[in-house]
């Protein structure tokens, strides 16, 4: 993805792309993860026709080229007839929030219950993996604290989770911690769990609190590219056009 980059920093440097409106205060012009890419530019149909033509020129001197069945372009303020333009110089479809990225889900308001069973999901596929009903209850505490508290934290460092949800990852956390792969009547409550063992808890993270500093030093952090963001803000309200291209 490194020549690709310079070739987008090259066509920014020289004003072919615009800047996405938010993205200009930072600099910010794709997010890239192994294949995974994601390009933010204006959403004027001179953008479009340049950014086509980088893309074009890295598959002529790479041999890599976007497949167009997963390629696809998210719109902001934008009319229907802009939208349709948009998509005919591109050669991308208009795609529909929210999708997945890195295993989270991408979209533009707060998370739902729903948005976030994949996340519970996942938590009870890897309790399933262990043979729950064989370890102490220090090897099930060991593994909630480690594991599945890391898989947790991924999305809360994201995302400020539903109140519901964070319910709910308690509720699979004290089930494994008390009665394995089973379900019953916990043995003693969450909240008591979660205090310092010189408390008399167990140490474990409260998950709502844990959420509350993940987001916060996420967003104070001016080297995550998220603190950078909110960082850029403008602050007032303004209708702009604004397009990002998700490709893979």
């Amino acid at each position: 993805m490194e020549p690709l980059s310079s070739m987008l920093n090259r066509a920014v440097l020289t004003r072919q792309i615009p800047f996405h409106p938010q993205c200009k205060a930072i600099g910010l012009t794709r997010l890239s993860f192994a294949d995974d890419l994601l390009i933010f530019t204006e959403g004027s149909s001179q953008a479009l026709e340049c950014l086509r033509n980088v893309l074009d020129v890295f598959y002529r001197l790479s041999g890599l080229r976007c497949n167009p069945l997963k390629c696809e372009v998210f719109f902001g303020g934008m009319a229907e007839r802009s939208k349709q333009l948009a998509q005919d110089r591109s050669g991308f479809k208009e795609g529909r929030l929210s999708v997945r990225y890195l295993g989270v889900p991408l979209q533009s308001g707060s998370l739902s219950s729903i948005d976030c069973n994949l996340l519970i999901d996942k938590l009870a596929s890897r309790i399933r993996s262990w043979r729950a009903n064989k370890l102490t209850y220090a090897g099930k505490l060991q593994l909630i604290s480690s594991v599945l508290y890391s898989i947790t934290q991924f999305w809360m460092t994201v995302f400020m989770l539903p109140k519901k949800v964070i319910n709910r990852i308690q509720k699979v956390c004290s089930d494994f911690l008390w009665y394995g792969e089973g379900t019953g009547r916990a043995k003693a409550r969450w909240d008591l769990i979660c205090l310092p063992k010189k408390e008399g808890g167990l140490g474990l993270r409260d998950l709502y609190t844990w959420n509350v500093a993940c987001v916060w030093q996420n967003g104070l952090d001016a080297s995550h590219a998220w603190g950078l963001v909110l960082g850029g803000l403008d602050r007032e309200t303004q209708v702009k056009r604004e397009i990002t291209v998700v490709t893979s």
